[in-house]
């Protein structure tokens, strides 16, 4: 194991570094990640014999090395005369994900589901029509379905809607067409920023994932549509797999019929904002207990709260927390109170970290600062 780690090393040219210049490393290594436009210099520089952040600066001015998509929709260093030959090869590849991305990156919903769907949507205590959403039964089938035929997890890819879903979009002439009709779709997509190549492997599979899909929501064996299934017991199963199946044919809708769930909780405003939650944090789980949702004590439990984006950050002092936010009925029931308190993003994420996670990450970057700010 000694002796394979130590070629590692020597390979990747971490332990006796052969080149002196940037170019000639790159050329040799062929492409060099380089997401993390700083790391990924520091990582260059630190390959070659007494690199320095100005030789790899100057490197890059003269065009001896290109950060460029060479690989896949996420950014490479390559040799500046390698640049050609390389974009001939992949050229192709790159352009059909670029294009799944842009103008074809979405499943693309039937206009009547899309109509019996809005028709279903119910307000909230402030009066929004989210509740009772179809589409988030949808976007949960297809996600499983896609885990399933590509064996990715749950932290791999994710699934959206487009924001014009839960709008009153259609003017309705009573013929059965619509007047104004905006396409709304569904997408599939790498949660890690840059993508890994998932969602273009997804693309490729939709009708096996489709078909999947409706065989899982068929399958289950809850009466009408759980967490499971359709992602929470208020939706119907009925309904999410008629959307299923409308995907591939169009079929007449089944008639709907409002599930007996749980007793309304009694209306909220949303007093609160995400991105000012960190300052308002304690305030905040106090409305939630006082509101009566066993989630609120959760909350509770982390110490404070950061943003990051649209990650809301938790610390906590125990990894039991995240591992209890791991299962996905805890993590969508903290999301419903959060959504249903504060006025949130849609593509809003829960984080969890303890605080010795914080301060190794502190530390961490404490130390590539003062060690290389010099050097590099």
């Amino acid at each position: 194991m000694e002796k394979i780690a130590q070629m590692r090393f020597r390979s990747q040219q971490l332990a006796t570094p052969a080149f002196k210049c940037p170019r000639d490393l790159v050329a040799w290594m062929g492409a060099v990640q380089a997401q993390d436009y700083d790391m990924s210099k520091w990582a260059v520089g630190m390959r070659i014999e007494g690199g320095t952040l100005r030789m790899v600066n100057e490197a890059l001015e003269k065009g001896e090395i290109v950060r460029t998509h060479i690989m896949r929709p996420t950014w490479h260093w390559v040799a500046g005369e390698d640049i050609r030959w390389m974009l001939k090869l992949s050229g192709a590849r790159i352009k059909k994900c670029v294009d799944l991305w842009t103008k074809a990156s979405g499943i693309d919903i039937p206009e009547d589901v899309v109509r019996v769907y809005r028709s279903l949507l119910l307000p909230n205590g402030a009066g929004e029509l989210v509740l009772n959403n179809h589409f988030e039964g949808l976007q949960n089938a297809i996600k499983n379905a896609a885990m399933m035929v590509t064996m990715t997890e749950r932290d791999d890819i994710n699934t959206g809607m487009s924001n014009n879903a839960t709008v009153q979009g259609y003017v309705d002439s009573g013929s059965g067409e619509s007047e104004g009709h905006e396409v709304v779709s569904l997408f599939i997509y790498d949660k890690y920023e840059g993508g890994l190549g998932y969602s273009e492997k997804i693309y490729e599979l939709i009708p096996e994932v489709i078909d999947h899909a409706i065989q899982m929501v068929k399958g289950c064996s809850c009466e009408d549509g759980c967490p499971a299934c359709v992602g929470d017991y208020t939706l119907s199963k009925k309904m999410v797999l008629w959307g299923l199946r409308s995907l591939k044919e169009r079929l007449e809708a089944p008639e709907y019929v409002k599930k007996q769930v749980e007793e309304e909780r009694p209306g909220v405003r949303k007093q609160y904002s995400f991105f000012k939650l960190p300052e308002k944090w304690n305030e905040f789980c106090e409305t939630v207990i006082k509101n009566g949702e066993s989630g609120g004590a959760f909350l509770k439990t982390a110490k404070r709260v950061e943003i990051e984006k649209h990650n809301l950050i938790l610390i906590v002092d125990s990894y039991f927390y995240e591992d209890w936010l791991k299962i996905p009925e805890n993590a969508k029931s903290i999301k419903n109170i959060l959504k249903f308190h504060a006025v949130c993003p849609q593509d809003m994420e829960i984080v969890v970290r303890t605080e010795e996670d914080m301060e190794r990450k502190k530390k961490t970057e404490g130390k590539l600062k003062r060690r290389y700010e010099d050097k590099f």
